[in-house]
């Protein structure tokens, strides 16, 4: 993977009053060349960078912001339809649970019922 070389080195403190020399220059441009990136730096970061990220093409194929909220939308529609039917079955099954009540206390009182009938006819 591509690294940025090293910063420049520290400048001389020198007299800006002075015109600059040769080695003035020559010293910007070694220290310009050491945080520069060359040509064949930028294809080789170049080419490991295509081989790495993901391109416009490769992405066409992925859902877009508007059919991820569709799909969205159509889960969502969907589970409203499996609330209802839950709501409604919790709804009879409270009913239904109403009822056995009801039925254990007849169930009940027809056993007590029976128990008498056998007891008098003496079985």
């Amino acid at each position: 993977m591509f690294k940025p070389k090293k910063t420049c080195p520290p400048r001389r403190r020198k007299d800006l009053n002075q015109p600059a020399t040769v080695g003035d220059f020559q010293e910007l441009a070694d220290g310009i060349a050491e945080i520069v990136v060359t040509k064949d730096e930028f294809k080789d970061f170049t080419r490991k960078a295509f081989q790495t990220f993901a391109t416009k093409d490769d992405l066409k194929s992925l859902a877009t912001k508007q059919e991820m909220t569709q799909y969205k939308s159509e889960i969502l529609d969907s589970n409203d339809k499996l609330s209802k039917k839950l709501d409604k079955i919790l709804t009879e099954q409270t009913a239904i649970g109403g009822n056995v009540d009801e039925y254990r206390g007849e169930v009940k009182n027809l056993k007590k019922r029976v128990e008498r009938l056998e007891s008098h006819a003496g079985i």
